[in-house]
């Protein structure tokens, strides 16, 4: 029996994740149980069950087969668990980044987290860079030859031709430049807004994601409304079409983990213009354009207006995007001893 801790959460990244282990392990007829599976709406009921219950339930599933904590930030558990039996998978080590301005509390309540995870567990990083983020700010990792397992990406985002796809193109612009994905100081999107502004007119740009009050009084002072789409809470048919209907994704990240829009993206047969930055080149290889500046991103943009140069990152994307799946993840997982 395998047996999965979920976070306590609506965080979507993580929700994705443990549904990308269940359905793979339902389709091997793997036994497995979320440790888990109903989480209380008050706040005073979530931190019961975060540190009451949740331990308690660890103690009581300690001698399954196999145990695998979904966040470097519930580490802790695996102090309840079989250390050998245990893996813990770090997916980024933002919350310790200035950029974040977390304080000195929180910051050492995360570093505890993370020890745990060295001492009590099997580590797993999500991407090389993630190994190397965690080698830079713990010394004892270096030590333990962490080994790397990269997400998967759902089965639905490579079958283009079965899927039905609920975009209406006619409710889309000509031509736009897509970003998806949080607000965060990391996606950058200050950024995009500025490359938006010196792109010529005919461009628009299509968020899909929250835009903060600070980028949308940025977006005023420029005056690009009118040529700003944006949309929140939409359903993946919809995403895809319009990946398969952009210009490019523009993913200009300053930190990733690994970067789920940018192989979403590759995957639907949409060009990737990023930053190469964190493990967006290790994940994405020579299948996307990167630039560094605007002006080398207006180059990428429109370099994809030749016709048999997109056509080439078109398949390279495929291609690259095929390595990444539930299947390899779940496969790599269930090798580690």
């Amino acid at each position: 029996m395998i047996v999965i801790y979920p976070n306590l959460g609506q965080s979507y990244s993580m929700n994705r994740y443990v549904n990308g282990l269940i359905t793979e392990l339902k389709l091997r007829d793997i036994p497995y149980q979320l440790a888990i599976s109903q989480q209380h709406d008050s706040r005073i009921k979530r931190l019961w069950q975060k540190y009451i219950l949740y331990p308690l339930k660890a103690l009581r599933l300690r001698n399954h087969e196999r145990h695998i904590i979904i966040s470097e930030r519930f580490a802790y558990l695996a102090m309840f668990l079989n250390k050998r039996k245990t893996l813990v998978i770090c997916h980024d080590l933002h919350t310790l980044y200035p950029e974040e301005g977390n304080g000195w509390l929180l910051k050492a309540l995360y570093r505890f987290q993370i020890s745990t995870m060295l001492k009590q567990s099997t580590p797993v990083a999500i991407s090389r860079y993630t190994r190397n983020e965690l080698n830079h700010y713990f010394r004892d990792s270096a030590k333990l030859n962490i080994p790397v397992v990269y997400d998967g990406l759902e089965d639905f985002w490579f079958d283009q031709e079965k899927n039905k796809l609920d975009t209406n193109k006619s409710a889309l612009p000509d031509l736009y430049i897509l970003t998806v994905g949080t607000d965060a100081w990391y996606k950058n999107l200050a950024l995009t807004i500025d490359l938006l502004a010196v792109l010529p007119e005919e461009y628009s740009l299509l968020k899909v994601g929250e835009i903060s009050d600070k980028n949308k009084a940025k977006i005023e002072a420029l005056n690009l409304d009118r040529r700003i789409y944006h949309h929140e809470h939409i359903s993946d048919q919809t995403l895809q079409g319009f990946y398969r209907n952009a210009q490019c994704l523009f993913f200009p990240s300053l930190s990733e983990g690994f970067g789920w829009p940018a192989v979403e993206a590759m995957a639907s047969g949409c060009p990737v213009v990023t930053s190469g930055m964190g493990s967006i080149k290790e994940v994405c290889g020579d299948a996307v354009l990167y630039g560094n500046d605007i002006k080398s991103y207006v180059a990428c943009v429109e370099t994809l207006n030749h016709k048999p140069t997109r056509l080439q990152y078109v398949e390279k994307g495929k291609k690259r995007a095929a390595n990444y799946s539930w299947e390899n993840t779940v496969d790599f997982l269930l090798r580690i001893k």
